[in-house]
């Protein structure tokens, strides 16, 4: 099977030479995933259709309420929880949270391998204590909420879904909802989280799905993966930000908290809908790369100073069907940290941007501007619809750094400075509908 089945049809009029170039990277996606919601004693199909959750996870569970830890948001149930998981686990038993409430919480719960936790929504709420500590995990520490327990060597199948997890107590310092390190198979699924700098990072770790859960009021980084992450999946999530300065919806990045570089690779970003951050998706390699990934059938709005979709230090990408509406300057943009890297060989395609707002200047709907020493080359800009006209262009190649790239097809708007513009002419532009072939070349 291809990258995607979407796009079957969508590349079948590409040039043989544009097919093999983008079509085809060297990875599968399996989106065929059991419900996060199927009852306990009613998971037959669970196991025949995920490899995510495997057959080392229970099939029985067992209650909290045997354990009679308090749901009064007030008593602090650390401990209780924690030896609730610990006990649950070690009899090889899902933690059903049986009793809505709120359970406090003063420290991370650490979760083991084979280990599955499930409330009622919304009605059952952990929360943490404005005291809540740091709590390391790999080289790294920080305050979370929910951890896998060997922050060392990493755990497996770990699968938590059907809660509210609630941050808004902690003050805003390195904190995440639930952060997973070096761990394999982790599905977090249908639960709700607000607060925290972080809703849900998962990093050097592989084969992981984080798919409709709501993520409220952070201020970093709504869904974030890094250090060298391969094989996971942010699909079907709502992330509604603070609007605050610098947060970005989905993080997808390379780069390793002690700067070192690695390759995030091989990430699924689909069916999210992104809204009041500053940048919706940003596929950053910094020290590193981010490459291989794939980001499709996205809804971003309402960002602020920031771009829709950005890459950078990112290579053979597909970028596609995405829609973006209400961003402070560009809606699609190709542009390196100034750190040697490249932007090359990316698929940008069929997307609809609109409601750029900031008005001219360097702002634009699909735009590739390069520092000095950074590259942009070979990228593949098809079908996409750039609508408004606050804008300087709606496709803007704007320095000469950004070369033999293609424009195909793409529907522009007439912004303040034109329509499309190339100050390298190594870059083939076809007639934009509704526009002229180029509008100038520096």
């Amino acid at each position: 099977m291809k990258c995607a089945l979407t796009f079957v049809l969508l590349l079948t009029a590409l040039p043989a030479a544009a097919k093999a170039q983008y079509y085809d990277p060297p990875f599968e996606i399996q989106p065929n995933y059991g419900s996060p919601t199927a009852p306990v004693g009613n998971r037959s199909n669970r196991n025949a259709t995920t490899a995510l959750v495997t057959n080392n996870v229970p099939s029985v569970a067992v209650a909290l309420s045997a354990y009679r830890c308090a749901n009064d948001g007030v008593t602090d149930v650390t401990i209780c929880l924690q030896s609730a998981i610990t006990a649950a686990n070690t009899s090889r038993a899902a933690l059903w949270i049986d009793k809505p409430g709120t359970y406090l919480i003063n420290d991370c719960l650490r979760l083991p391998s084979n280990f599955e936790m499930y409330g009622q929504g919304a009605a059952t709420v952990i929360k943490a204590k404005s005291t809540l500590p740091l709590c390391s995990i790999g080289p790294d520490g920080g305050r979370h909420m929910l951890i896998n327990a060997d922050t060392t060597n990493g755990n497996s199948n770990i699968y938590v879904h059907d809660l509210k997890l609630d941050g808004t107590a902690v003050t805003h310092n390195a904190f995440h909802i639930a952060r997973f390190h070096k761990s394999d198979s982790i599905r977090f699924s249908n639960n709700i989280t607000t607060g925290a700098d972080d809703g849900i990072a998962l990093t050097n770790s592989t084969n992981w799905k984080v798919d409709d859960n709501t993520i409220l009021n952070f201020y970093n980084g709504g869904l974030d993966t890094w250090w060298g992450s391969t094989g996971g999946q942010f699909v079907d999530n709502v992330l509604d930000g603070t609007g605050g300065s610098g947060a970005t919806g989905i993080l997808v990045t390379g780069e390793a908290t002690d700067f070192s570089a690695a390759t995030t690779s091989q990430i699924r970003v689909h069916g999210n809908y992104i809204a009041n951050t500053d940048s919706g998706i940003w596929l950053q390699g910094a020290h590193g790369l981010s490459n291989w990934n794939v980001v499709t059938g996205n809804t971003i709005k309402n960002m602020g100073t920031f771009s829709g979709i950005r890459l950078s230090e990112a290579n053979n990408n597909i970028v596609c069907n995405n829609t973006i509406d209400g961003v402070g300057t560009i809606g699609i943009q190709i542009q390196g940290e100034g750190l040697g890297g490249s932007q090359n060989d990316n698929l940008i395609c069929h997307n609809r941007i609109s409601g750029i707002t900031a008005g001219a200047g360097q702002n634009a709907g699909i735009k590739f501007d390069d520092p000095v020493g950074d590259s942009s080359q070979n990228n593949l800009v098809i079908g996409n619809v750039v609508a408004g006209s606050a804008h300087a262009w709606s496709l803007w190649f704007a320095n000469t750094r950004a070369t033999t790239n293609q424009a195909i097809g793409n529907t522009l708007s007439a912004g303040t400075s034109g329509r499309q513009f190339t100050a390298s002419p190594t870059n083939t532009m076809e007639t934009a509908i509704g526009g002229t072939p180029i509008d100038g070349i520096q």
